[in-house]
C-alpha cells in the first residue's frame, strides 16, 4: 500500500533540506544566520513542492542575479505555495 500524500510530502521535505543543507549555493554567512537558514528553508519547500526539482533560491527570486532571499521572500513564497501556487 502506498505512503499517504502527506508523509510522501514530508519525507520530501526533509530530504531536500538536507539537499539545501550540502550545496554550496547556501549564503555566505555563519552557518544557521538568518538568512542562511530562510535560503535553506526557501530550497527545500521549493524542491519539495516540485519534488525534488532542483532549484536555486537565487534563480526562485531573482531571476539571474541580484539579491538573495530574506525572510520577506521566504513569507512571500510559502504563502504563494499554500495557495497552491508552483515555481
Amino acid at each position: 500500500m502506498p505512503a499517504p500524500r502527506y508523509t510522501v510530502a514530508l519525507n520530501n521535505l526533509l530530504q531536500a533540506g538536507r539537499i539545501a543543507y550540502e550545496r554550496t549555493f547556501v549564503p555566505e554567512g555563519p552557518p544557521h544566520s538568518e538568512r542562511w537558514i530562510c535560503t535553506v528553508i526557501v530550497t527545500a519547500v521549493a524542491n519539495a513542492c516540485n519534488e525534488l526539482t532542483p532549484v536555486s533560491p537565487y534563480l526562485m527570486f531573482t531571476g539571474a542575479g541580484g539579491s538573495k532571499p530574506d525572510a520577506f521572500d521566504v513569507a512571500s513564497y510559502s504563502t504563494l505555495i499554500g495557495l497552491g501556487y508552483r515555481t
